[in-house]
């Protein structure tokens, strides 16, 4: 990642990739729109605090014994990275339908102004968004209440089992007892999952969308609900599919 020709092939790449959506036919409102399902208010909640979320440093120990040969004694280097402290994201979302409704909720984040502190237009924007999460939930008629968790993000690995665990494990791969073995490696860390703040706060905007998930649906597969009956916090005023956000980054650990 230190690789400078890294970035500037990546971003080749990523121009190469938006000229050709470019050129392909826009969406119509009907390939967007999902009848019956809309988006009430929507934002995120930290201790109890609406939209503003902190980011800062933290350390740990990473096992580095297949990086660094030490006659198999397990080598231990404590880093220091990035991380945040956990947050919830709040949908009140209606379902003006008569039966369940299952959708899948896709949930983005931009900063809202460029290098000069200007806010952006739409097409500056555009290729700034970045997934955070996406899963599926079952709307019921009425008004439905949907809590996320930060740490349950589709986009990062919480898993970090090393060689060492998985030689330790002794398991037979056929076993059910390996099932917890079985995952993918893919994903950032759940540290990387927000970007650095600043000490005054930066300004970033959240964009929630629903889609159907009938249409979405590669395989048939489990649909994780993540309804709560509980109230709208008190903290979350009225909110639109975008939601403003502030992160800010504190010179302590997290």
């Amino acid at each position: 990642m230190r690789d400078p020709v890294f970035y500037r092939w990546h971003k080749f790449v990523d121009d190469t990739f938006q000229e050709y959506k470019l050129m392909q036919r826009p969406y119509t409102e009907q390939d967007l729109n999902l009848a019956g399902v809309k988006i009430e208010r929507a934002g995120v909640v930290r201790n109890n605090e609406a939209d503003v979320l902190h980011t800062g440093w933290n350390t740990r120990l990473f096992e580095a014994s297949r990086g660094l040969d030490f006659n198999g004694r397990p080598v231990m280097v404590r880093l220091t990275h990035l991380d945040h402290e956990p947050f919830n994201y709040h949908l009140q979302v209606s379902n003006s339908g008569r039966g369940v409704k299952e959708v899948t909720v896709r949930v983005f984040l931009a900063p809202k102004l460029n290098a000069r502190g200007q806010e952006m237009s739409f097409m500056e924007q555009r290729i700034l968004w970045a997934e955070m999460d996406k899963f599926t939930v079952s709307l019921k008629p009425g008004s439905n209440h949907v809590v996320r968790s930060s740490k349950d993000s589709s986009i990062t690995n919480a898993e970090e089992l090393t060689f060492r665990d998985l030689e330790n494990a002794n398991i037979d791969p056929a076993s059910p007892e390996a099932t917890g073995f079985n995952f993918c490696g893919c994903g950032w860390p759940q540290h990387m999952l927000l970007p650095r703040g600043r000490p005054e706060g930066m300004p970033f905007q959240l964009f929630f969308m629903l889609t159907d998930y009938a249409q979405d649906k590669v395989f048939p597969g489990i649909v994780y609900d993540q309804l709560v009956d509980s109230d709208w916090p008190a903290v979350l005023k009225d909110k639109t599919s975008i939601a403003p956000l502030r992160t800010v980054h504190r010179v302590g650990q997290v």
